[in-house]
């Protein structure tokens, strides 16, 4: 709930406390389109995050293997390079990743979020 402060000259817009705990609950929730992302990653593999070698770059181009480019937004990219490695476990997953994705705005709420989105989908 909001209240307008007419006790002083200026006027002033006062939130209370359950604004607070609704916008942070919000924050933890995903866009559609994040959300597409997460169910796109899922036909991806993990040789996707990783730039292929010389020897990986002369087999795709010998067998004519497309693979798919890292997204353009860099937010979307760590949360899609987030969910690839959720699904092979999250024990895989290195402190260095978990900087990254949270250097790109996302929360650690959103990271529960997605690691029990990816365990539901999972089963």
């Amino acid at each position: 709930m909001a209240y307008l402060d007419l006790s002083e000259h200026q006027l002033t817009l006062a939130a209370t406390a359950p604004v607070a705990r609704q916008r942070a609950v919000n924050e933890q929730r995903f866009s559609a389109e994040e959300l597409a992302v997460i169910a796109l990653s899922r036909h991806d593999s993990p040789a996707t995050l990783s730039a292929p070698g010389r020897v990986r770059r002369f087999l795709d181009t010998l067998f004519d293997i497309r693979r798919g480019n890292a997204l353009a937004d860099p937010r979307l990219e760590a949360l899609r390079r987030m969910a690839i490695l959720l699904r092979r476990g999250i024990d895989r997953i290195s402190s260095d990743e978990t900087a990254r994705f949270l250097a790109s705005g996302y929360s650690r709420g959103h990271l529960t979020t997605l690691a029990g989105h990816i365990a539901r989908v999972a089963r």
